[in-house]
């Protein structure tokens, strides 16, 4: 079917016949033609900032719902935001709604290109290509120290550091807003500068480093040629070559360097007078003569947003718009679909992100099924999966990485696991936390969002402020996949915490504004339940270890009913927020503490039924709490001495 708003083309199961969904493109609600079956109800993501401007085109607002019955009963569910008239408490000052980093399988058209509503024939079931990928090693493998102990300044905004995206030792620090005014690139292996320009780019979005850092790329900022590509050189500071993606009613979606002094560029938009076919589709381009050199058909199926390449860059891997369970390889060498498989297990599964391991020999995708995540491993060669685990809780909810600026999942060096959201590290064989980093503060759910590159011994990031950064090292403690991994079976190891051992949970619940003490200690007694189980620990009463969670709540900023996203949007009276206080401690024979954690809650939106009140307001905020309470430390691991603790946490400032 095709959405009314934005004109994406997109494949729905049979059963969502006569139902209302989200349009995988722009979010808009559309109703599903013909009859039967329940709507996709799976919670997604908060889409980018982006791709949260709804189109006027929408036949019904997607905060209606219409209960069925005699009575015909209307259900309004309310979108309130924090005023910034609150308190003066800093935690509870209003800002726009955090991006999350795309939400998945989003994209969405600017108002210029938007395309009219067209009719099209129900689409095919989706047809599987037979696995046609090798092995696509990087040109050479990274030679990183045992233990990084290098000393790089950064003089560019700490943010505008820029990576290639793919594995490379290589960094460029830029100086740059909306034109980039300088660079130089460091080879953070040698600790050496290797080039650097100084010039003006003008204006430029989306860059890419190449893999070689002799050369990066931008989406220039053009009205007239939205698929324009600005190649600079860094070796000579002069433009290499300005490329049109495509031509008239195209808009460029996507772009990055290839091996051989090539880019791929993938190009969306309307190709005819009356603006009826909307078009999809792959071109790579020579750098030296800036020739196409080759094209593929009209491809609705690439999903930048959740896409990898391989290691050599040979392949593009990403999730399959429409049918976001489904896995697409294209060999970039002929922009064709090497690959086609499904992964999910039913219509409502989706691929949230996608990484080929530093040899390019195994696949690892991780996957929301309701109502929980799914990491997979598969053999590149033969598309087979060999490895599988399960976490209880949503994607979105698991991964605490909102704004992340790197990739979505990356291997570590030694492929023993795998780096999710920029904020925790699963082991690749027995699934349990390696890592965890935590920002402090981390009021509304948002973190450090810097780059962090995987190497022996922990991770590469920029800290600092703007003028007085450098590169960091954030440490994952050796041998902790050992560790992880001899926890899953029959394990001898002392420790005074580890799987498998029965301990007790006692929650107190001290002061509330709303809601029953018994009420609230029973759900947050089911949650942390679940948290503990998941984990590997038996619950048990009066066991010496026993995990201690004290719940109170406090006045916090205030709501106004709206449903626009801009701060003070809508009208009627502001009512007062709640803000959760939630402290954790592992104890041991009810007095010796063995480790403790607290955070705050707040959260930036709430959505309720009915009337804006100040309870209804703290019940949203209650259930958003039990999300959010999954992506905070819980350590399943702790030595006799206490100096080993798994997962390992990280505390970064969000500075």
């Amino acid at each position: 079917m095709t959405c009314d708003s934005c004109s994406k083309v997109f494949g729905v199961s049979d059963q969502k016949a006569g139902k209302r969904i989200r349009c995988p493109g722009c979010e808009e609600i559309i109703t599903v033609p013909m009859d039967d079956d329940e709507p996709d109800q799976r919670p997604r993501k908060v889409s980018s900032s982006k791709s949260r401007k709804k189109s006027k085109k929408s036949s019904s607002p997607p905060w209606l719902a219409i209960g069925l019955g005699g009575g015909g009963l209307v259900i309004v569910v309310i979108l309130a935001i924090v005023l910034l008239t609150g308190r003066n408490d800093p935690a509870q000052v209003a800002q726009p709604a955090p991006p999350a980093n795309g939400a998945a399988g989003t994209t969405t058209p600017s108002p210029a290109s938007a395309a009219p509503a067209i009719t099209t024939a129900a689409p095919k079931a989706p047809v599987a290509v037979a696995w046609s990928v090798t092995v696509d090693p990087p040109p050479q493998p990274i030679e990183w120290p045992a233990n990084w102990r290098g000393k790089i300044d950064v003089y560019g905004g700490p943010d505008n550091a820029l990576f290639p995206t793919t594995p490379s030792p290589l960094f460029a620090d830029l100086e740059a807003d909306a034109e980039v005014r300088s660079c130089q690139v460091w080879d953070l292996v040698t600790g050496q500068k290797l080039g650097s320009m100084k010039t003006k780019t003008g204006p430029m979005t989306e860059r890419r480093l190449s893999p070689d850092g002799k050369m990066f790329l931008g989406r220039a900022v053009d009205k007239e040629n939205p698929t324009k590509i600005d190649v600079w050189s860094i070796e000579t500071g002069q433009l290499v070559r300005q490329i049109t993606a495509d031509v008239a009613g195209m808009k460029l979606e996507f772009a990055d360097f290839l091996p051989g002094d090539r880019i791929v560029a993938y190009t969306s938009g309307n190709l005819t007078a009356d603006k009826k076919q909307f078009t999809h589709r792959f071109r790579v381009f020579d750098l030296k003569s800036g020739e196409q050199v080759a094209q593929s058909g009209d491809d609705a199926l690439f999903e930048h947003a959740q896409a990898a390449f391989s290691p050599g860059r040979k392949y593009l891997a990403s999730s399959c718009r429409g049918a976001r369970g489904d896995l697409v390889v294209y060999d970039l060498k002929t922009c064709q679909i090497a690959a086609r498989q499904t992964v999910g297990r039913n219509a409502n599964d989706s691929i949230e992100a996608i990484a080929f391991s530093p040899t390019g020999d195994k696949l690892a995708l991780a996957l929301s099924v309701y109502p929980a995540t799914r990491l997979v491993l598969m053999d590149a060669a033969n598309g087979k999966e060999s490895q599988e685990h399960r976490y209880p809780v949503y994607y979105s909810d698991f991964v605490p990485g909102i704004v992340y600026q790197g990739p979505p999942m990356e291997w570590l060096p030694d492929a023993s696991g795998l780096l999710l959201g920029g904020t925790m590290v699963l082991d690749r064989v027995s699934g349990r936390q390696l890592w965890l980093c935590y920002t402090a503060p981390n009021e509304y759910n948002l973190d450090n969002s810097r780059h962090r590159v995987p190497v022996p011994g922990g991770f590469l990031t920029v800290g600092g402020k703007s003028g007085v950064s450098k590169i960091t090292l954030l440490p994952l403690p050796a041998n902790s996949s050992e560790l992880a991994q001899s926890l899953s079976g029959n394990n001898s190891v002392e420790s005074l915490l580890k799987p498998g051992q029965k301990v007790s949970l006692a929650v107190q619940v001290d002061k509330l504004r709303f809601g029953t003490p018994d009420e609230t200690k029973k759900a947050l007694e089911t949650m942390y339940r679940n948290m503990l189980e998941s984990a590997g620990f038996e619950l048990a009463d009066d066991q010496p270890q026993v995990f201690t969670v004290t719940y109170t709540e406090a006045v916090g900023g205030q709501f106004k009913q709206g449903f626009g996203l801009g701060v003070g949007a809508g009208g009627g009276q502001p009512v007062d927020g709640t803000k959760a206080l939630v402290s954790l401690e592992w104890t041991s024979n009810k007095s010796e503490s063995l480790w403790k954690h607290s955070f705050e809650y707040f959260p930036h939106t709430v959505s309720t039924r009915g009337q804006l009140t100040a309870e209804n307001v703290r019940q949203s905020m209650f259930e958003q709490l039990q999300r959010f309470a999954f992506g905070q430390p819980l350590p399943y691991f702790l030595s006799t001495d206490k100096k080993t603790m798994l997962p390992a946490i990280a505390t970064v400032v969000r500075e």
